[in-house]
């Protein structure tokens, strides 16, 4: 294995395959490092976001790249404020000395050094005079454009979580803990496992084809997110699961949804009987969507 470190930069906020196609460019010359930056949005001002990932997911998918190139994958997260001074040269010297980067890759947008001067050709000149290689990589791209983190964001955000997963090259998925809800979905006969304390981006109110899945569970599931309009007026947001053929009640357990079609839109029932017909054809629909 290369001892030779390449450095993927860039916000690598989502890990979409534009974000993959950087880290199989870098591990075609060493072993990519990717590097991004922490507290952006706070240095910035920006208004705060819910994030593409969270931790464990964020580990669970490099891990899954590192198999993927054959070749492990090690993360710098760089704090913001120290770095946005500098100027590009000074970042690149940082790179070098004090992560041992000896090349890069990016994109053809990405730009560094103080107010953003720095394009890729002036930072490939600047490479080079410090020995350091540079590689370009054009964008990966869907439906004629490129994929960005924002098009993720904004499909996810849509409920549109079937192209989502076209960008990523995975399921979106939503990490939690099952807690009790109010036993609504058991008294319809439908038992649901309610995901609480999600951390990440939801997607617009609606049902779900997904998978429901655990340390020893994969499975079908309906899911709905919403405020459950016909019997819960008053309730907030809520993310409930109905899996198929399996029921679970480990509250306090870990649990994630990959969420692979959305069904319908969140609507409000005349009745709890109109309500049930409708849950019984939204797990058919699940069944269909999934081959379950």
């Amino acid at each position: 294995m290369s001892d030779t470190l390449i450095a993927c930069i860039g916000k690598l906020n989502a890990l979409h395959l534009g974000h993959l196609a950087l880290v199989r460019a870098a591990a075609d010359q060493g072993c990519p490092v990717l590097v991004s930056f922490a507290d952006i949005d706070q240095v910035m001002g920006w208004t705060p976001r819910q994030p593409l990932l969270d931790p464990v997911e964020r580990q669970r998918i490099l891990a899954d790249w590192s198999t993927r190139i054959g070749a492990p994958l090690r993360e710098e997260r760089l704090p913001f404020a120290a770095i946005q001074p500098l100027d590009a040269g000074v970042f690149l010297d940082h790179l070098r000395q004090h992560l041992g980067i000896s090349g890069l890759v990016c994109g053809p947008d990405f730009r560094c050094g103080r107010d953003r001067h720095a394009d890729v050709t002036r930072l490939g000149e600047m490479a080079g005079d410090r020995g350091l290689s540079l590689a370009v990589v054009a964008p990966t791209v869907y439906q004629d454009q490129p994929i960005s983190s924002t098009r993720v964001r904004q499909a996810i955000s849509a409920g549109d979580v079937a192209t989502a997963t076209a960008m990523l090259g995975r399921p979106y998925r939503l990490h939690g803990i099952i807690a009790h809800g109010d036993g609504r979905g058991r008294q319809l006969g439908y038992p649901t496992a309610n995901l609480s304390d999600v951390g990440t981006l939801l997607p617009a109110p609606g049902v779900y084809a997904a998978r429901a899945m655990s340390a020893d569970l994969n499975v079908a599931a309906a899911v709905n997110i919403g405020h459950s309009p016909t019997v819960g007026r008053e309730r907030g947001l809520t993310i409930e699961a109905h899996l198929l053929d399996c029921q679970l009640d480990c509250y306090g357990a870990p649990l994630a949804l990959e969420l692979i079609e959305r069904i319908r839109d969140e609507q409000r029932f005349p009745s709890l009987n109109a309500l049930t017909h409708q849950i019984a054809a939204d797990v058919e629909a699940v069944r269909q969507v999934l081959g379950r």
